[in-house]
This record gives C-alpha cells, sequence and structure tokens, in this order.
C-alpha cells in the first residue's frame, strides 16, 4: 500500500509527528514529498491514485496552495494544518479527507487512523523520497 507523504519543514511540530508515526510507516510503501509542490506534478503523472496521503501543512499560506490541487480532492488523506479560519476550513474539507487534524493535538489519532487503513487495505514496506 502507497502512502505518499509530505510534512512541512515549516510545521513547528514535524518531529513529534515523525516521533509518534515511527512504527506506522515502516509498515507502509512510503512516498515522501520535498515540497508540496511535488505533490501536485508527480500525483497526475503516474496515471495511479495512492491508497493514502498523509499531509502536514506548517501554515494557512500552504493549505491554500493544496486546496488548488485539483488531485487531492477525493483522495483519502489525512490533512494536518495550524488552526485557520472558519472559510477555510470549508474548504478543506471539501476534499473529502479521511480527517483533519490540527497541529496543537498529540497525534496519537493520526497513528490510530494510519493503522486501520493499513489493516484493511494490507502493505508492504519501502521507502523513496520524491
Amino acid at each position: 500500500m502507497q502512502l505518499h507523504l509530505y510534512l512541512s519543514p515549516q510545521a513547528a511540530c514535524r518531529a513529534q509527528l515523525k516521533e509518534v508515526l515511527k512504527g506506522n510507516l515502516e509498515k507502509f510503501n512510503v512516498i515522501q514529498y520535498t515540497t508540496l509542490e511535488n505533490i501536485g506534478r508527480v500525483l497526475p503523472s503516474n496515471g495511479t491514485r495512492p491508497d493514502a496521503a498523509l499531509i502536514l501543512l506548517g501554515n494557512q499560506a500552504e493549505l491554500l496552495q493544496l486546496l488548488e490541487n485539483k488531485f487531492i480532492r477525493n483522495l483519502k488523506s489525512i490533512l494536518i494544518f495550524p488552526e485557520t479560519d472558519q472559510e477555510t476550513l470549508q474548504r478543506a474539507y471539501a476534499l473529502s479527507p479521511i480527517t483533519i487534524c490540527h497541529t496543537d493535538g498529540d497525534f496519537d489519532d493520526v497513528a490510530r487512523i494510519l493503522e486501520h487503513i493499513r489493516t484493511r487495505t494490507g502493505a508492504t514496506p519501502a521507502y523513496a523520497p520524491v
């Protein structure tokens, strides 16, 4: 199972999320994106939809940039971003993510959701940065 992963370098909680997910990520075929722009370029070009995506955004500007990416719509995704205004939050929900979390959480729910996805679909470990 492919898990597409973007962890914003601007997100202060990046290290905390990595620590919580350490055991879970090893169970997936992880493709990690180094920039948000790569998600928009790589996902549509490979011709297949990934099984799931975990996207940690560092600020509202990144969220607005992600909302412009039509390929993200209806992708099984977990979105994590800082508190934002109600209108932007509603637009994020329009992407139909599995869940939306805020960066001030403990991320245990994210680990549980990933484990649930993995057990329902199966996963083969691998890792490839993009």
